[in-house]
């Protein structure tokens, strides 16, 4: 409102110079079009960007005085015609702004506020499921490396959100505190000043991922250290170049961070008011990043599990032919699991962030789900407690076999 009142003043004290100019007997209409064509080249271009209404204002008013110089007009009709470019600046972005409102109000509609706590509704009933007291509260202490890397974690989300630009987050919030309707109002008034307000379909619409085949998901299985009973010796006999722990560890973070990607998260007020929300799942699959001085190396993920650990009464892994989503998860059959992957969970709740298990021809390894910050809007939990995990199984790439394996069999 502060905006339009200011936008006003500037558009009379436009009116009354104009008119000034005009009933003088040494500037005439003449000079009131000079004037107003001077606003309109230099100052109302820059005010255009801060307050479009005057811009259009002084544009009109400096059409309608060279008519009446043509049409050999009294100076008195400057008054008229002045106040008449006023009304139709004004009325022409009252008119947009109308219809802008009007396009965000069905867009709350598509994007209401909605609640996830039946969704979420398990992580009540920790302790009935048979978790001890320590898991169900999260209060375990985090080891210095484990709270060092969630720390990055949280600070890198909230460095992500304090630019407003494509941020979706940002824009639901925009959208449902009304903050949206007020910058639809000021784009005639100080658009730039209301930029926090901007909200684009575009943005906020996200794309549907279609689902992601694990690769040579469906081909036979073969032991570690085991050749297929069909396999012959056409592979490559190069040596396979050694993945780190660090290389590991950067799979994960990569995956752990499409997998709770932001951005489908959207505008949560409370567990009760969440807007935008999309379920967490993978849009591509993590790879290997290229370790310093040599070439990436050449293993590949073959197997990729979703670890539940609070809605189960013990510990299951979803198994599935895709990389995981949670919502194509629900009713998605389950194991128990290995032995490696029970003990790896020991480690994570407050020791480390992967667990690896490595031999020469398979890479098994357990990474956290970790419950950072901006997880405690939505997660009854405290932070840094596990809410999951993901199981990985990598194998040589280069290796090619008749009947190429993809991952072991999971064990009970």
């Amino acid at each position: 409102m502060s905006l339009i009142i200011i936008s006003c003043v500037l558009s009379l004290s436009l009116i009354w110079a104009v008119n000034a100019c005009a009933r003088s007997a040494y500037w005439g209409l003449a000079g009131a079009c000079v004037l107003t064509a001077g606003l309109t080249i230099l100052p109302a271009f820059l005010m255009c960007i801060f307050f479009e209404a005057v811009a259009l204002q002084s544009l009109l008013t400096f059409v309608l005085l060279l008519c009446c110089i043509i049409f050999r007009r009294k100076p008195t009709a400057a008054f008229p015609l002045s106040i008449a470019a006023m009304v139709a600046s004004y009325g022409f972005c009252f008119f947009s702004a109308y219809g802008r409102i009007q396009d965000l109000s069905q867009l709350r509609e598509r994007f209401p506020l909605q609640s996830v706590s039946e969704r979420l509704a398990y992580e009540g009933h920790s302790l009935e499921r048979g978790a001890d007291a320590e898991s169900a509260s999260g209060t375990s202490v985090l080891s210095s490396e484990v709270d060092q890397r969630l720390t990055l974690h949280e600070e890198a989300r909230i460095r992500s959100g304090q630019s407003w630009r494509h941020n979706r987050r940002t824009m639901l919030a925009s959208l449902h505190t009304r903050q949206s309707d007020d910058f639809a109002l000021a784009q005639g008034f100080g658009r730039v000043r209301m930029m926090p307000g901007f909200v684009s379909e575009r943005e906020i619409e996200l794309p549907q991922a279609d689902p992601i085949a694990i690769p040579n998901s469906e081909e036979p299985a073969y032991k570690s250290g085991q050749d297929s009973p069909d396999a012959v010796a056409d592979h490559d006999d190069s040596p396979l170049l050694r993945v780190t722990p660090e290389n590991l560890l950067s799979l994960h973070e990569s995956g752990m961070a499409d997998f709770v990607a932001p951005d489908r998260i959207g505008y949560v007020q409370d567990r009760n008011h969440v807007a935008g929300f999309q379920a967490h799942g993978f849009t591509k699959m993590p790879e290997l990043t290229e370790a310093q001085d040599q070439s990436p190396a050449a293993w590949k993920v073959v197997r990729l599990e979703l670890v539940s650990l609070l809605k189960h009464r013990n510990p299951v892994a979803y198994i599935s032919k895709h990389l995981p989503q949670m919502d194509e998860l629900r009713d998605a059959p389950t194991r128990a699991l290995e032995a490696f992957e029970r003990q790896s969970l020991e480690q994570l709740k407050s020791e480390e962030d992967v667990v690896i298990d490595e031999t020469a021809d398979r890479i098994r390894m357990v990474g956290s789900l970790r419950a950072a910050k901006n997880c405690l809007d939505c997660h009854s939990v405290q932070r840094g407690e596990l809410l999951g995990a993901l199981t990985y199984e990598l194998v040589p790439a280069k290796k090619t076999r008749k009947k190429a394996a993809s991952a072991s069999s999971p064990s009970s």
